[in-house]
């Protein structure tokens, strides 16, 4: 899910796909093949991806991870984390949606 997530935080900060690809050295296609989830990202790919957007890797990752627990894929969490996460979730999706849109 690191891809999904390093899609989402590239749409919210209004970067489009071939910039990005460019800034990372890699083909807009392979970035392609990232955000889908059909190829896993290098740690140097996620740490060009993260100076990029200014934040550390660890924080990319751990976003990816916090996507990950959304899906399905955690323990039992506090009840406000339950119903926070999906949420936030949600409004992360149609944030990017809404940017795609602006391409």
């Amino acid at each position: 899910m690191i891809g999904e997530a390093m899609r989402l935080i590239r749409v919210i900060n209004g970067i489009k796909a071939n910039i990005m690809a460019a800034k990372l050295e890699i083909s807009p296609s392979y970035l392609s093949l990232i955000e889908n989830g059909k190829k896993q990202p290098s740690i140097e790919i996620v740490g060009k991806f993260a100076s990029v957007i200014g934040v550390r890797p660890s924080q990319v990752i751990y976003f990816s991870e916090e996507l990950n627990l959304k899906s399905g894929n955690r323990e039992k969490n506090g009840i406000i984390t339950k119903f926070t996460r999906p949420i936030m979730f949600k409004w992360l999706k149609a944030m990017a949606s809404c940017c795609e849109d602006e391409e």
